[in-house]
This record gives structure tokens, C-alpha cells and sequence, in this order.
């Protein structure tokens, strides 16, 4: 389900990316709908299902010259995977990556060129003529979850 960046619903519902739906998730910090968090949702969701960092972000908020700083990102961002709103990577080198799509699907990441990619279980016919030619030229490709 899909929201939009402008007006991020509160009501409960089951499965989705509401802020209150996820608040009581065991073990989580409590959710506040802040300015910083608004103004971060907006921004990671405006482009639909994608991978980005906290730079990106962050680096995205600075030139609409927004004064959140990177901790805040940082923060927001961290706040958002507790709570199941999107998705923590594994660290690759010393950036954490973020994923706004929640379905069920695995990632290459290509070493040389910094490209994140979804990689789908369902789709993996079609994908392995793709990291075929990947593989052929780039030496440098790691798959994970």
C-alpha cells in the first residue's frame, strides 16, 4: 500500500506503513509524528519503492534547504525500520541502507558502481541473464537479503 507523502494517516489498520499501527511493536520506542519525521516520510516516499542511505536523504533535505540535521535523518530513518514502516539493509562498507518496498525480495549490490538493486525470488529466471551480464562486466557483486 502505497501513501502519500503528504498527509500520512494515523487511523489503525493491519499491514501497511501507519504510524500508529506500528507504534506498540514490542520492544520499540514510542512513535511521535514530529516535523523532522514528517518532513523525512515525505521525502523517502515521494519517489515510490526504492533503495537510499541516510546521505541520501539527508543530502536530498539539504538542497530543498531544510535545516534536519544528519543525526536527525539518522534517527527518523531508524524509528521508521523499528517500526516496520520501511526496511534496514545490512551495512555495505560504512553506509546503512534503507528499502521503502516491504515485499519479500533480495538485494545485489554491484561493488563498483555503488548500485543497489532489487533482486526478485519470482522473477529469478528472467534476472539470471541479468547478473550474467553483470558478472561479465563487473567482478565485484554481492546478493543478500
Amino acid at each position: 500500500m502505497k501513501k502519500d507523502p503528504e498527509t500520512p494517516t494515523m487511523s489503525a489498520c493491519s499491514g501497511c506503513r501507519n504510524i500508529s499501527c506500528k507504534s506498540s511493536a514490542a520492544g520499540s520506542r514510542p512513535f511521535r509524528w514530529t516535523k523532522t519525521r514528517t518532513d523525512v516520510y515525505q521525502t523517502i516516499f515521494k519517489h515510490g519503492d526504492y533503495h537510499f542511505s541516510v546521505d541520501d536523504v539527508f543530502q536530498e533535505l539539504s538542497a530543498s534547504e531544510s535545516t534536519t540535521s544528519l543525526a536527525s535523518v539518522y534517527n527518523s530513518l531508524s524509528v521508521f525500520a523499528e517500526h516496520g514502516i520501511i526496511r534496514r539493509l545490512p551495512k555495505i562498507g560504512n553506509r546503512t541502507y534503507f528499502d521503502t518496498s516491504l515485499t519479500k525480495h533480495a538485494h545485489v549490490y554491484d561493488l563498483n558502481t555503488g548500485e543497489l538493486s532489487d533482486f526478485e525470488p519470482e522473477k529469478a529466471d528472467s534476472m539470471t541473464k541479468e547478473l550474467n551480464n553483470m558478472v561479465d562486466s563487473f567482478s565485484h557483486i554481492v546478493l543478500f537479503q
